[in-house]
């Protein structure tokens, strides 16, 4: 694997993963407002 696949590898590895961890943050983040809406 030469340099620049392994940066483009590694920068979309990141992107990924950065969306998938604010997309499950935000998930759980609106299901806690549901959940709190639902108790209050």
């Amino acid at each position: 694997m030469n340099v620049k696949c392994k940066a483009l590898y590694l920068y979309f590895g990141y992107k990924i993963l950065h969306f998938l961890k604010h997309g499950l943050s935000k998930k759980v983040y609106n299901m806690k407002i549901k959940k709190e809406d639902i108790d209050g």
